[in-house]
């Protein structure tokens, strides 16, 4: 049987330790590296293609990009050497390989960079060479090199290499304290600009244009170098507008002087170790660039104009922040990419999640800090440190280690399903095979959890600190939790501790259960295998191999066969307490191992990363086969329920989701009616909120509706009534048009006779201007005909004259330059023989003074003190005669020196000659170029000539046409004047009528004037009861304050009911202090007052109505209908007016009943005994009391809000009245300017 193999169907996770880590290929895919594979993600579609590297390779170091998106580059690194892989992003295939030369000391690639026409990749090798090695990587060869750093200081580290997005030969080279540019001159790199760096740890740059340079320095500083210079140096986090082209007397926020950098950098020593200021990810764009500084924080600033930019906005990372460490700054931004069209951009961090962000938005330009959105689903940031799955549902359960995140995923949609993060530590997680329930092991307990939809809650807590294992058996009703070395089985119904298993002396590794839920299986840290009864919880099998960890444990569905995995790399297969052989797979670091349910295939981890299928059963050679996407130790891995799913995590947080192929046979067919369990768990409390949010939200949906069915009707009557006024304006427009038509044609028709008679006058001036054309063009033909012969026969006679003056100069030259030859030859022997004659008098006198010398030597000794005098003298002719030969020397110089003058006064003399030669030449190649012109001018006068005959030649063609088309327009001017006849009958007619509208419109327009008037006198009376209004409301509140005065006096009066005379003063006190004759006497004359004013208001106002009446009837030949309209409207409006009056009589007596509260009238006397009883019937209930003229005081505001409404609805009527008046006069006014006109 052939071995079942596995192909990634989705891979989880980021490598953050990759130098630039991710890239938009596209708008929406987008490529970064997980494990050791590259993965290129659509995140909309939810799609993702794998793109496995080389099986050689380690680890990935660095990928690029290149500007054009069309080839990808992976830094990979190997046992040997580093390579870099290039491959094509259309087909996924690898195109070629680049390696580091075999004679070079060097092993990896430090940094490397595209070309801006991705014909060459420029690279860095690392310590100790330090070289440029430029590739050309269509040909894979090395077309250039040299060294990257300073030649003072050769073994200093450079960060990176980054390329001109312009010009092919200039790049940049930064690290800490270097800055080089460098530009290639004839296969040589040449620096230039800048280069003063000793002070600047430069941790980012890029080139924003071909001359200008940003680098960012791990201080926080931002360094702008234009044209080579260092222009300004900024605080990255502070600036925010820069002007490159500035006058260096304009000062910029944020801004440092080159001298004070050093200060800084010592000064901000202590805080580099808390605080992260480094300036990363310089990321050029069309409309600017963007950087990172501090933190979580990304600075974007605008391109405003060509030398200016300013910040826009400031994206930040909002996530929280698990470190352990206060210096890992895991939120701060290392890479930036911006895809294609420059509208979003993804940012990573050290943690494995990518964050995206759009650039250009209506928000984005209001907006100052905007936070960053996860791009995706939330990943896991460092380890995972377990693994569980269910059978009744497809999901699986994930932890970190590091980020303390509980992750619930959907292994068949491929989604996070929930997410919940702890602030303790996690040590395990189980989940129940219903997916309901969870077990997850605390550093202070180990806490069964119910999953619901969104949240895990607590159900119960069980007393195991840092519980490193627990399992649930298969059919759910127990749990086994390891608790140190001892393994506790526990009701999941009763949450009670069944049993305490014993046995183990180290840390319990791997638990199993059997099929059936009777055994366990554990191993650990000891070397122990035990086997366990559940039916009587005691250990019924046990290996012991001292010396040997075991990592973990796989058990035979039939629980016969086991195997397991230890620290001596083997496969141990047992049965019934033996190990029948231990199987070598010659693989180091085996630390999982799953079998299928169907136990026909094995799965085991190994190595970093190393997943390997057994083929089952085991044979002596066993036959695997290898799989590799992790770039850590795999910490988990488990195969579902059907086999057909296989899921791996690693050290770096990855999760690997495989599909298992080829496994015809090799698994176990399920129920054709199973189906995955959909359903969750809610609480009683959660479900009733719901349910209310529900109710309440179909109740408002049902009011939108009604709102919404009654606004369409409201609006469907609006514009019935514009459609009518539309269609009315529209067929008085149609008319008006039908008119505007007839005169223009009329007008058209005196033009076109005007054009005729024009045409005709035209038509005699141009033949009179052809003919004077035609005579001046010819005699001008004449004059230049003759002027190009004269010109050819002054051509003719020049080119022989200058033809003979250059035979002439040159056997001039020739002479000259055979004369001075000869001359310069004979001087230069003469003064050779004479230098020779005297080097050979000098070599002889040398000669002669050497002998002298070597005899004066040997007779020294001898005759010292005798030959004083003579060897003075000989010293003295000796001294002479060096002097003279010396002079002789110098005469000889001199004369050498005077003849090189010579030589060089007639190298002068020939130079004057050949440029005089040099006058000449240039002088004939003028006249030459004056001759072509010539020839050019005639041939554009003859080109001139043809063109004007031409045009004659068409002048005539269209004056035949003018001749047709006129007999054709005096035919129809005919035909136009026999219709133009009628027509002018017509326009009397009309013309008449308009006199006559013109009379109705005067009459129209005083009548307007009327209804004005009348409506200025409604509007006078509307202001009066608007201020009468007021005047009553002010009342009513000073009615209220003496109100709630006599309620505390009579409350105060109810405190004396047992002593009478105590209560009868009160009362007198009260009876003088609010009642008095002349209160009565003026509520009465105001109550006259009211109604004779109401009845003035209604007669007046039926005066105006009739006289309104009288004018409709006058206007009813205008337009009858509107007026008919607006007269009902009119008597609606004095129903209502009406109405409102008698409201308003009504409130008023209500008023008065309120200001007599004790009910006693001014007219009539009462004795002590009635007046106690009416005291006695007033303060039976307190309370009773309040309660019912609260209530009549609420009833008289509302009626009076409802009268001060009513008179706002009145008074909006009237001034609709007022427009529709308007409304219909003014399209008179119209009509009657546009017969005006």
């Amino acid at each position: 049987m052939s071995l079942p193999t596995l192909s990634p169907r989705i891979i989880l996770g980021h490598r953050f330790d990759v130098k630039k880590n991710v890239h938009y290929i596209t708008d929406t895919d987008i490529l970064y590296p997980c494990g050791v594979a590259l993965v290129i993600q659509n995140f909309t579609k939810k799609t993702q293609k794998n793109l496995p590297l080389p099986e050689k390779t380690i680890n990935v170091r660095l990928l690029l990009l290149s500007p054009k998106r069309s080839v990808i580059a992976v830094l990979a690194v190997t046992r040997e050497k580093d390579v870099i892989h290039i491959f094509d992003v259309k087909t996924l295939k690898r195109v070629r390989t680049l390696s580091i030369p075999p004679e070079a000391a060097a092993k990896k690639f430090e940094s490397a960079c595209f070309s801006h026409d991705e014909r060459f990749v420029m690279t860095i090798t690392g310590d100790p060479d330090w070289m440029v090695l430029g590739y050309n990587w269509e040909r894979g060869k090395i077309e250039t090199t040299t060294k990257a750093n300073y030649l003072t200081n050769p073994t200093a580290p450079v960060r990176e290499v980054v390329c001109s997005p312009v010009d092919t030969s200039t790049i940049a080279i930064f690290g800490a304290g270097i800055f080089r540019l460098l530009n290639m001159q004839e296969t040589v790199w040449r620096q230039y600009g800048f280069q003063k760096a000793e002070n600047y740890d430069i941790e980012s740059c890029c080139f924003l244009t071909g001359d200008r340079i940003l680098c960012g320095t791990k201080d926080g500083l931002l360094l702008i170098i234009d044209l080579g210079e260092l222009k300004y140096i900024f605080e990255a986090d502070v600036v925010t507008y820069i002007n490159v082209r500035a006058d260096k007397e304009e000062e910029f926020v944020g801004a440092v002087s080159s001298a004070t950098v050093l200060e800084r950098a010592q000064a901000l020593e202590d805080q580099l170790e808390t605080t992260d200021l480094a300036v990363r990810a310089l990321t050029p764009l069309t409309n600017g660039f963007a950087y990172a500084c501090r933190p979580g924080l990304v600075h974007f600033f605008e391109k405003i104009a060509p030398h200016k930019y300013k910040k826009r906005n400031i994206y930040e990372i909002k996530d929280k922040d698990f470190r352990k460490n206060p210096t890992d700054f895991i939120s701060s931004v290392y890479y930036l990419a911006v895809n294609k069209s420059e509208t979003e951009m993804i940012a990573t961090t050290k943690r494995s999640q990518l964050y995206d962000i759009k650039l250009w938005g209506p928000e984005m330009d209001i907006a100052g800090i905007v936070a960053f959105k996860h791009c995706g689903q939330s990943l896991h940031t460092g380890p995972i440190g377990d693994l569980a799955l269910c059978y009744w549902k497809p999901i699986f359960m994930t932890f970190g280690v590091i980020d303390r995140t509980i992750r619930i995923w959907n292994y068949l949609t491929l989604d996070l399903e929930m997410t919940k993060q702890y602030q303790e530590d996690i040590h395990s997680v189980s989940l129940h095979p219903t997916g309901l329930y969870a077990a997850i092991g605390f550093s202070d307990k180990l806490r069964f959890m119910t999953i619901l939809i969104d949240d895990l809650q607590v159900t119960r807590e069980i007393p195991i600190r840092e519980c490193p294992k627990s399992a649930f058996s298969l059919c759910g009703h127990l749990l086994a939790a390891v608790n140190r070395n001892v393994i506790q089985i526990i009701s999941v119904i009763t949450f009670q501790i069944l049993a305490t298993l014993k046995g183990h002396s180290s840390l319990i590794t791997s638990l199993e259960w059997t099929t059936e839920d009777k055994k366990l299986i554990s191993c650990g840290l000891d070397g122990a295998i035990y086997e366990w009864d559940l039916t009587n919880f005691k250990r019924t099998g046990e290996i012991v191999n001292k010396g040997i960890a075991y990592w973990d444990i796989a058990v035979h569905s039939t629980g016969t066969y086991m195997y397991a995995v230890g620290s001596d790399d083997c496969i141990k297969e047992i049965k019934a307490s033996n190990i029948i052989r231990a199987i070598s797979l010659e693989l180091t670091s085996v630390k999982h191992i799953v079998l299928s349910r169907s136990n026909m295939m094995m799965f085991i981890s190994a190595g970093v990363g190393i997943i390997a299928s057994v083929k089952v059963p085991i044979e002596e050679r066993p036959e695997t086969s290898v799989y590799k996407v992790h770039s850590a130790a795999i910490t988990q891995m488990k195969l579902t329920m059907e086999d057909k799913t296989f899921i791996t995590c690693s050290e770096t947080g990855t999760i690997c989701i495989w599909d298992v192929l080829n496994v015809e046979g090799k698994t176990i067919a399920l129920d054709k009616n199973f189906s995955y369990f959909n359903e969750i768990l809610i609480s009683k409390t959660d479900l009733e909120e719901k349910l209310s949010t529900i109710r309440d939200l179909t109740q408002r949906t049902y009011e939108l509706e009604m709102e919404h069915a009654y606004q369409m009707r409201h609006t469907e009557t609006v514009y019935k009534e514009k459609l009518k006024d539309i269609q009315s304006t529209y067929t008085q427009a149609i008319d008006e048009l039908k008119e505007m038509q007839e005169l223009i044609e009329a007008n058209h028709n005196t033009e076109l006779y005007n054009i005729s008679s024009d045409m005709n006058v035209m038509k005699e001036r141009h033949e009179a201007a052809m003919l004077e054309m035609e005579a001046k063009y010819n005699a001008e033909l004449i004059e230049e005909y003759a002027k190009v012969l004269k010109l050819e026969d002054t051509m003719v006679v020049l080119t022989k004259e200058y033809e003979g003056v250059l035979k002439t100069l040159r056997e001039s030259k020739e002479r000259t330059i055979s004369e001075l030859k000869l001359v310069n030859e004979s001087k230069l022997y003469n003064l050779t023989k004479m230098v020779e004659e005297a080097r050979e008098d000098i070599n002889k006198e040398v000669r002669e003074h050497e002998a002298i010398t070597a005899q004066i030597e040997d007779d020294n000794d001898r005759e010292i003190e005798t030959l004083k005098s003579r060897y003075e003298k000989i010293i003295k002719g000796a001294r002479e005669s060096n002097i003279r030969l010396k002079g002789e020397t110098g005469v000889l110089k001199k004369k050498i020196i005077s003849s090189q003058k010579e030589i060089e006064l007639i190298q002068m003399e020939i130079i004057h000659l050949t440029d005089d030669q040099n006058k000449l030449k240039q002088n004939i190649k003028v006249l030459e170029r004056e001759i072509l012109d010539l020839k050019k001018e005639i041939n554009e006068r003859d080109l001139r000539i043809q063109d004007k005959e031409k045009r004659i030649y068409d002048l005539k063609r269209k004056d035949q046409e003018y001749e047709r088309y006129k007999f054709v327009l005096n035919y129809k001017i005919k035909e136009l004047k026999n219709q133009i006849e009628p027509r002018d009958k017509e326009i009397k007619d009309k013309k008449e009528q308009i006199s006559k509208m013109e009379i109705e419109l005067d009459d129209l327009q005083k009548m307007n004037l009327m209804l004005d008037d009348n409506l200025n006198s409604l509007r006078e009376k509307l202001a009066n009861t608007y201020k009468s209004l007021h005047i009553y409301k002010r009342k009513y509140k000073e009615t209220l304050v003496v109100i709630k005065k006599v309620k505390t006096d009579i409350y105060l009066a109810s405190g004396y009911v047992q002593n009478y005379k105590d209560l009868k003063d009160s009362i007198k006190k009260l009876h003088i202090k609010y009642i008095t004759e002349k209160d009565f006497s003026k509520a009465r004359k105001g109550d006259e007052e009211c109604l004779a004013e109401l009845q003035r208001q209604k007669t007046y106002l039926q005066g105006i109505v009739k006289s309104l009446e009288i004018e409709v009837e006058k206007s009813k030949y205008i337009n009858y209908g509107e007026g008919m309209i607006y007269m009902e409207m009119n008597w609606g409006l004095m129903e209502e007016i009406y109405k409102i009056r008698k409201k308003l009589k009504a409130a008023q007596s209500k008023v008065l009943d309120i200001e007599t509260l004790i009910c006693v009238k001014l007219t009539k006397t009462y004795s002590p005994r009635e007046a106690q009883k009416l005291l006695q019937t007033a303060l039976t209930s307190e309370e009773d009391i309040h309660e019912e003229w609260e209530i009549k005081m609420e009833d008289a505001l509302s009626k009076a809000a409802l009268m001060a409404e009513e008179v706002e609805s009145l008074s909006r009527r009237v001034a609709t009245l007022e427009n529709a008046i308007n409304q219909e006069v003014t399209p008179l006014k119209k009509r009657k300017m546009r017969f005006d006109v």
